[in-house]
């Protein structure tokens, strides 16, 4: 008998809960406010295996070499980086689950939140599961 290496393809999401800056996991209230009935904040992201992760990669490739092109070796500031961070984030997030931001919503949302420094513990979660493939085969299961 042979492996049928298309059983390990990797998802193309993976949803997992967001940790706050303590590493405890993220609950929102439940609709009447209510604390003790909370609900986990996730989000879900493309991974390394799907077309929207390599199309992010290379957009932020391009970009690179445009920059380089146009500027020579200058670094780009901390704030072009944090913008570049948050955009590619932001392509490659499907969607948050029981978080608001400013009453934003979609890329907005994600824009506003990987785009904020003061959150960027959330940032580090979602870039870090995001690149991970273990996160997203078949056997490995949403948190």
């Amino acid at each position: 008998m042979t492996l049928n290496l298309k059983t390990l393809a990797a998802r193309n999401t993976s949803t997992f809960q967001l940790l706050d800056g303590n590493d405890e996991p993220l609950f929102a209230p439940d609709a009447q406010g209510n604390p003790d009935a909370t609900k986990p904040v996730r989000v879900t992201v493309y991974g390394p295996g799907s077309k929207e992760y390599q199309r992010v990669q290379a957009n932020a490739q391009n970009r690179l070499v445009e920059r380089m092109r146009k500027r020579g070796k200058a670094a780009p500031s901390a704030d072009e980086r944090l913008r570049d961070q948050a955009e590619q984030l932001a392509d490659l997030t499907v969607a948050f689950e029981n978080l608001e931001y400013d009453g934003l919503q979609g890329r907005d949302l994600a824009l506003a939140i990987y785009g904020d420094g003061s959150l960027g513990f959330i940032t580090e979660q979602v870039n870090k599961h995001a690149a991970d493939w273990a996160n997203f085969t078949k056997a490995s299961q949403p948190t």
